[in-house]
């Protein structure tokens, strides 16, 4: 897959401005944590997050966000194994003995992934990861999700009370 770094490609946007000025909990940039040894996400935002204890209404909320990317045409990798930041052939450079590439430009990434972590308090983690540099359909669909999220805690009602009915009979 080419990249187009240069000139930055037309389908993209940079839309970490707009996401860091998200003052809520539902975005935040992927950080990596200290004794942390797992796949590095640098330059995603964490959307949105479940664990091994969730309850039906976050784990409605995932599918749910899933569900809106899919619906819009948004390939979402839900792999969740050994996705990294690698460097790309096609925009790796040569300076100083180093290799550098231009991750967040590449269109080697995905706009959104599943990453998945083993947690000692909580048994898992998945998230929904959405990538600083993503396109335009991505970056919108995020920001709706988050005021969505922010007006209202549930995004599919529907869905939900499947869920809790479900939980309610044992099933």
């Amino acid at each position: 897959m080419k990249c187009n770094v240069v000139g930055a490609s037309i389908d993209r946007v940079d839309a970490t401005k707009e996401f860091d000025s998200i003052d809520n909990e539902r975005l935040s940039k992927w950080v990596y944590p200290q004794y942390y040894y797992g796949n590095n996400y640098d330059g995603y935002y964490i959307l949105y997050s479940i664990n091994r204890d969730s309850e039906p209404l976050e784990d409605s909320n995932y599918e749910t966000i899933i569900k809106m990317f899919k619906d819009s045409g948004i390939v979402v990798d839900e792999s969740g194994a050994d996705f990294m930041i690698e460097y790309c052939e096609d925009c790796n450079t040569e300076q100083d003995n180093r290799v550098n590439c231009i991750w967040e430009y590449c269109d080697k990434y995905p706009d959104v992934i599943v990453a998945r972590a083993g947690h000692w308090a909580v048994g898992w983690v998945e998230s929904i990861m959405v990538r600083g540099y993503c396109s335009p359909t991505v970056r919108d669909i995020t920001l709706s999700i988050c005021n969505k999220l922010s007006e209202y805690p549930i995004l599919d009602e529907e869905d939900y009370s499947r869920r809790e009915t479900e939980e309610e009979m044992g099933e």
